[in-house]
């Protein structure tokens, strides 16, 4: 089995409760969501793995695992239409990361007042059929705690 764990502190949200067709509708891939507590600042690497790419707008970043998964760590709904505004990338394309190192900072507060959702969504895209995704018991979950694990 594989964990994944959370980005960010917040409240669980499974993918089918999140307003974002594409995420909830499992079109890119199955994983699981965070609303991130009104005091979180930072997002962190769920994996351990190499960061593979960066949105040119800040908001979401791609890592590939040690364990073989493709992860997408996207924040917000509709955050695109921010151009950055509200995000600062800590890390380049390249660079290894252990789970729980800060990827990138966000202003929580700004991403909700202007975008749809402060949503953190950490997503699977390479899911094979034989995969079984388990998520958090937990419904309150900080950084490091497993946010779901991958079976097969």
């Amino acid at each position: 089995m594989k964990a994944v764990f959370a980005p960010v502190s917040g409240r669980v949200i499974p993918l089918e409760r999140t307003v974002d067709p594409v995420f909830s509708e499992k079109m890119i891939g199955d994983g699981n969501a965070v609303d991130p507590h009104m005091d979180a600042k930072t997002v962190y690497a769920p994996v351990n793995g190499k960061v593979t790419v960066i949105n040119d707008k800040n908001h979401a970043i791609s890592l590939k695992s040690t364990d073989g998964l493709d992860i997408l760590v996207h924040v917000g709904v509709d955050t695109v239409e921010l151009n950055g505004q509200g995000f600062h990338m800590l890390v380049k394309v390249g660079d290894q990361v252990t789970a729980g190192d800060p990827l990138m900072n966000v202003d929580f507060p700004y991403v909700r007042e202007y975008a749809t959702a402060p949503t953190v969504f950490v997503i699977v895209t390479n899911t094979r059929p034989e995969m079984v995704f388990l998520p958090s018991i937990h419904k309150d979950i900080e950084p490091k705690d497993t946010l779901f694990t991958v079976r097969g």
